[in-house]
């Protein structure tokens, strides 16, 4: 059983995990942008080589990367915090509200956006003088885009859960970072917005699928 402190909110688990996809998704496509800027304002300018250059290896990345990522995130994906979940009971709070949804997104957003600034700097710097320009921006778009894919994926199976389980998975926290080791969760029958959340003496054990 699990208990909120007095200032946590409920964020749904599975718009966490959307959020997080489409961010990545977003950023992914944000680089192709920038990468585009960044060579038109080159000494050796924007070419249709370098265009094709970075599609292409975007596109093979992508294609390589998205059943690698399945593979190696299988047992860190959102999915597989699930069963950590506990039971919420005693008196909550109510879910996050629109602005608190906004302030989060910008906040994760600009975070991943910098990071996947960063890693694509470094890897021009690494890969400038191995290959022909273009490179290095396609394997980082290709990997986060394949990324944010894999993730979309997770949280549809995450929704298929809920529904054979008949539960909601929520993070309890102020701000919903480490989400997945903050879970609980409520049965589909309970609001989400009610003052209080008796425990269910029936209830299946987390990870279980309710009889």
């Amino acid at each position: 059983m699990a208990r909120m402190q007095s200032h946590e909110k409920l964020w749904r688990y599975t718009s966490l995990v959307r959020m997080w996809s489409w961010a990545l998704i977003a950023v992914g496509l944000a680089m192709y942008v920038v990468s585009t800027v960044t060579q038109a304002g080159s000494d050796s300018g924007l070419s249709l080589r370098f265009m094709g250059i970075m599609t292409g290896v975007s596109g093979l990345t992508g294609v390589m990367f998205y059943p690698l990522l399945h593979m190696w995130l299988k047992k860190t994906a959102p999915s597989g915090y699930l069963e950590r979940a506990t039971r919420l009971t005693g008196k909550r709070r109510l879910e996050a509200g629109a602005a608190d949804w906004r302030r989060w997104g910008l906040t994760m957003g600009l975070a991943l956006f910098l990071a996947t600034v960063a890693l694509l700097g470094f890897l021009i710097g690494v890969l400038r003088s191995s290959g022909p320009d273009g490179i290095a921006e396609g394997v980082v778009i290709g990997v986060v885009v394949a990324w944010g894919l894999v993730t979309l994926e997770d949280g549809r199976h995450i929704e298929r859960v809920e529904t054979a389980e008949g539960r909601r998975y929520f993070t309890a926290s102020n701000r919903p970072t480490a989400a997945g080791n903050k879970l609980v969760w409520l049965p589909w029958t309970t609001e989400a917005d009610s003052p209080d959340a008796e425990p269910d003496p029936q209830a299946a054990p987390a990870g279980e699928s309710p009889a």
